[in-house]
């Protein structure tokens, strides 16, 4: 469901994944944990495949990670026509 404000639409979800020691989403790892809308669940899954993350570490040495990923956004109204 998008939300509707004064200022136009918003939206949140929240994306867990496993990260590997290369920075990218293991496949097979994303699923979609919270979500205001389909639409943008789908979206946040295609960006978050094309993601690089900085890998986590451990005694300086890059490992595997689960990760949580908030992402949100804003549609703003279109401009009123005079």
């Amino acid at each position: 469901m998008r939300l509707l404000t004064p200022d136009g639409y918003d939206g949140r979800i929240v994306l867990s994944m496993v990260v590997d020691t290369t920075g990218h989403v293991q496949s097979g790892s994303l699923s979609v944990e919270e979500s205001t809308d389909a639409d943008l669940s789908a979206w946040g899954c295609t960006v978050a495949l094309h993601l690089r993350f900085t890998p986590a570490s451990a005694k300086d040495t890059p490992v595997t990670a689960l990760v949580e990923l908030p992402l949100s956004y804003h549609v703003g109204r279109p401009p009123e026509r005079r």
